[in-house]
């Protein structure tokens, strides 16, 4: 934590070493009670963080929305606190406080209201932490058994769930600053009645992972050892992400069920593996391949290196839809299983093909790419329901095609000479690829369709309520009537209901696929060109809208390119 430039208020601390000093105590002292704070998964989020700001600290500004400097510095005296406390070591010194909480990393915090900094003192067993008109005490001891009737003192919360004698412990973490990846966040204690639900889809996620897979589930409860809380996303659509830099913590945001538990848990475990092999090896260089590549779980292109991630993530994906479908599901159960693996193993084994073309691989990269090569085929060789297949061959034909709409770039010229051709009554011609990759909008998730199309299988009720009366219903307030109809097997409303939706908003890209979707069976030649070459039906169509009124349907555009020959 030295550096040549003093940094403005990190006098309010005493000196890094001083820190320093009392992690050796306490190492000293108790090895295994100074190694938990120090893997503490949140502990190296602020390591990375804090060491990459001070690396930095004369090459420009800060980020407006980051910490003054000082505070994320004092950090490690908060830490060196909790290793003392820990470890039953006398400490004195001074934390700051973020947010109103004066935050003991992997032991507690202690709301104090309006200060920068609070002292600190250890002794006798009790850690006091005080501040002008503000004192809080209580035992120092291992943050399980710390008990005080101080409403202002908050206990690092751990939820244990057990299933056939196998148990998995996480803390559940709404206290570190650090805890949120993207940036340092105040604590945000969670109600009592959310912790229960956490507790519950814990315990059912884990009986799910242990009944499919007990070995594996020991090794996931192994490594993920901290959960941290976001608010509920959108139905079908959780949001979860892990880093490098925390190794044991997965970001979830409150998923429906245990099923979405236990997945969102598989996937980040992959993650964390891998992101824990890649601190020690390397896979890929990105210096070797530099562009950038569709990956069909996120809606922007993705660099090399982003596909290893994804492609070993969602083969643990995969491969936990298999067991669910091995494991005698029954109803809607089964269908969703059956989907979800038939989606997962096809996007996966594409993502694969692109990946192992890719000359950032290196000699190890090669042989881990092979591997799991190996383990997909295997997969795509298991038999899967035709109803099943057909729908995540439509999912997976949605996300692509919306993908090439936000982020492949049509040749200029050569789409002004298309309109022009259909202009003048001529036939089209085959045009070039649209190759240049551009940043484009940004989108969430797999898209409102898809969440529909489960819903469709789990709550049929539901998507027949929306059908009829396109009531509001919570979580798919980004759907409209043509999203349904579609989903409900009404082509010919839905294409309809596209149609006027792109006569009204043509910028809505997601009502372009949404037509090609629909016209598959209408009228297949126009579908083919706006699902397989959207960007070019889309920018030739705009073109002839600026200059023709009425602009022509859409679908007699797509069509026309659909039909097309040779080159002129």
């Amino acid at each position: 934590m030295a550096t040549a430039t003093p940094i403005e208020g990190a006098d309010a601390f005493p000196p890094a070493q001083a820190a320093w000093h009392v992690l050796e105590e306490a190492e000293h002292r108790d090895p295994a009670a100074c190694d938990d704070i120090l893997m503490h998964p949140q502990f190296g989020t602020w390591a990375a963080r804090t060491l990459l700001r001070l690396r930095t600290i004369n090459t420009g500004p800060d980020h407006p929305a980051d910490p003054p400097l000082w505070l994320e510095v004092g950090h490690l005296h908060a830490i060196a606190a909790s290793a003392a406390a820990r470890s039953g070591i006398r400490y004195s010194g001074r934390i700051p406080v973020h947010g109103g909480y004066a935050v003991l990393p992997g032991f507690g915090a202690a709301h104090v209201g309006d200060h920068e900094t609070v002292a600190v003192e250890i002794d006798h067993g009790v850690l006091h932490l005080s501040g002008p008109a503000v004192h809080v005490a209580v035992p120092a001891a291992v943050p399980d058994e710390v008990t005080s009737t101080d409403h202002r003192w908050h206990p690092i919360r751990r939820l244990t769930a057990t299933a056939a004698g196998r148990s998995l412990t996480v803390t559940l973490d709404d206290l570190d600053p650090y805890r949120d990846f993207r940036d340092p966040q105040p604590p945000a204690r969670l109600p009592p009645e959310e912790v229960l639900d956490w507790h519950r889809l814990l315990t059912g996620a884990w009986e799910i992972l242990v009944a499919d897979d007990p070995d594996g589930a020991e090794l996931l409860a192994a490594t993920v050892t901290s959960v941290v809380p976001l608010p509920a996303s959108r139905r079908f659509q959780t949001f979860s992400a892990t880093s490098a830099e925390a190794f044991g913590s997965v970001m979830i945001s409150l998923p429906e069920d245990a099923t979405t538990l236990a997945v969102t848990l598989e996937h980040e475990y992959q993650h964390i593996k891998l992101g824990g092999l890649l601190h020690l090896v390397q896979l890929a260089i990105p210096t070797l391949d530099t562009a950038t590549y569709y990956a069909p779980w996120r809606g922007d292109p993705r660099p090399v290196t982003g596909l290893v991630q994804g492609v070993y993530a969602f083969l643990g994906v995969t491969r936990f839809w298999q067991r669910r479908r091995e494991a005698g599901l029954s109803g809607a159960a089964a269908e969703l299983a059956d989907l979800e693996f038939a989606h997962w193993r096809e996007q996966t084994w594409d993502a694969h093909a692109a990946l192992r073309g890719s000359p950032a691989l290196t000699a190890l990269g090669q042989r881990w790419s092979d591997r799991v090569g190996a383990q997909l085929a295997r997969l795509r060789d298991v038999p899967v329901d035709a109803g099943a297949a057909a729908a995540a061959r439509m999912s997976a034909t949605d996300h692509r095609a919306g993908w090439r709409l936000r982020h492949l770039a049509p040749d200029s010229s050569e789409a002004d000479r298309l309109s022009a051709a259909w202009a003048a009554g001529q036939p089209a011609w085959l045009p070039p690829p649209a190759v240049t990759v551009t940043d484009g909008p940004q989108v969430r998730g797999l898209g409102p369709r898809t969440s529909l199309s489960r819903l469709r299988i789990v709550d049929p009720a539901a998507l027949t309520r929306l059908r009829d009366a396109h009531d509001d219903l919570e979580g798919f307030d980004d759907t409209t009537a043509a999203d349904v109809a579609l989903i409900a097997g009404d082509d010919a409303t839905a294409a309809d209901h596209y149609r006027a939706e792109i006569t009204k908003c043509p910028t809505w890209l997601s009502r372009w696929t949404g037509l090609g979707l629909a016209l598959r069976r209408i009228r297949p030649e126009a579908a083919a060109a706006l699902l397989s070459q959207p960007e070019w039906v889309y920018a030739v169509w705009h073109r002839l809208a600026a200059r023709t009124v009425p602009a022509p349907p859409p679908d007699d555009v797509a069509a026309w390119l659909a039909n097309a020959r040779t080159a002129p």
